[in-house]
């Protein structure tokens, strides 16, 4: 017998995320910013799903995307987060219409959205492209 599917990874519509500089506008508007309040998220698997969470300060730690039909409501917040253990167990994504307008940092600090962070700097890692892998993975067939 021989089945055919098709696996389908997180629907187009779904926001690009890694394309938005995240900050800490109150901090950094009031002269009190650091390295931890520039943030981007990376998604190494290009799967939609599974991201990372980085800061200009070079720590980073897991998401994992909670969709909302084709949107990412929030993510679950890894244990490798170092505020973790404080309750930081997810960081909530914030719309403006159809637009992401801030995600939820610990203690559900606001990091507003940007095209372009505010300071240059080299991130490191550097922004996920996914460009090269499809929307869709092609039908196989499955000898069962």
């Amino acid at each position: 017998m021989t089945a055919e599917f098709t696996i389908s990874s997180v629907p187009e519509a779904t926001p690009n995320v890694i394309n938005i500089r995240f900050q800490e506008d109150g901090y950094i508007d009031g002269g009190n910013g650091n390295d931890w309040h520039y943030v981007w998220l990376t998604n190494p698997s290009c799967d939609g799903l599974n991201y990372v969470w980085n800061n200009k300060a070079g720590a980073s730690w897991s998401l994992a995307a909670v969709m909302s039909g084709d949107k990412i409501d929030y993510f679950i917040v890894g244990t490798d987060c170092p505020y973790y253990d404080s309750g930081h167990t997810q960081a909530q994504l914030s719309y403006d219409g159809e637009a992401i307008s801030s995600i939820a940092g610990p203690w559900n600090e606001p990091y507003a959205a940007h095209f372009e962070f505010t300071t240059d700097f080299v991130m490191s890692p550097e922004a996920s492209t996914c460009s090269d892998v499809p929307a869709e993975i092609p039908a196989v067939s499955v000898s069962v």
